[in-house]
């Protein structure tokens, strides 16, 4: 691991602690920020950055790009908040149950949402609600730009929408664990949201499934330290349970061990 990226992972610990940071002038603030923004973490650095007292030590251009990433994911932001609310609408009206999960939900946990950027907004639903679903997101200005197996993907502007059928779908395994997923969500109305425990299991099946087949960045890491922090998350029940079948127990536990060594929790 090369300095830059370490350091990467302290600025990510100071932002979701909230604590102030003196930078470091060693750094090779250029390549921080390439690493950052490789990472989907570059709007995190300028919220850090820019309450350091020392901001200088960053050359002007990163600084300047820094802030131009920041106000832009603050636009896709708000353009992604105003999805949501359009795709709850078109579901709920059409009678269809539905849950978001992973950054939609997720972002709104971070001590600057803005900053959890994310790249389509994905969202559940029973597999008997698939067509249904289809009609009325279409109906609303959707295109559906590809089916595949249980995960519909949508289009509408710079909207993009995943609709699934199975929390994970690639792992005989793991979609056997969290077959019965719409079940572990609290409804109000058509719009559910899945019970936190259940949606930290999935977020480290998730990031294994990344581990073995693409890579996982540290943004999955700051999820679930996110979750650990904000949510009560009973992780010494999940490693002695291995309550999800595919998560081991050796696995589970070397994922919280890291989560918390790396931002000083404990869960």
């Amino acid at each position: 691991m090369c300095a830059e990226t370490a350091y990467l992972i302290e600025l990510t610990a100071a932002f979701l602690r909230d604590e102030p940071v003196t930078l470091r002038p060693d750094m090779d603030y250029r390549k921080l920020c390439g690493i950052a923004k490789a990472h989907n973490l570059i709007a995190v650095v300028y919220a850090v950055c820019n309450k350091a007292p020392n901001t200088e030590v960053i050359p002007e251009d990163c600084r300047l790009a820094l802030s131009e990433h920041f106000f832009s994911s603050v636009f896709l932001y708000e353009h992604q908040k105003q999805g949501v609310e359009r795709v709850y609408r078109v579901l709920s009206d059409a009678g269809i149950p539905h849950v978001f999960f992973k950054g939609a939900i997720l972002k709104e946990l971070y001590p600057v949402p803005e900053c959890r950027l994310m790249g389509d907004i994905d969202l559940l639903i029973n597999p008997a609600n698939r067509q249904a679903a289809k009609k009325a997101l279409m109906s609303s200005g959707f295109a559906c730009t590809a089916q595949n197996g249980p995960v519909y993907d949508y289009r509408k502007g710079d909207v993009l929408l995943e609709v699934h059928t199975a929390l994970i779908s690639d792992d005989p395994r793991c979609e056997t664990a969290f077959a019965n997923a719409m079940d572990q969500a609290q409804f109000e109305g058509c719009c559910g949201k899945l019970e936190d425990n259940y949606h930290f299991a999935y977020l480290i099946a998730h990031l294994a499934h990344h581990f073995r087949f693409y890579g996982a960045g540290i943004k999955l890491i700051l999820d679930l330290a996110v979750m650990l922090q904000r949510c009560r998350i009973d992780g010494t029940d999940l490693v002695r349970k291995s309550r999800f079948g595919t998560i081991r127990q050796d696995c589970a536990h070397r994922v919280l061990s890291l989560v918390r060594r790396g931002y000083a929790l404990c869960g």
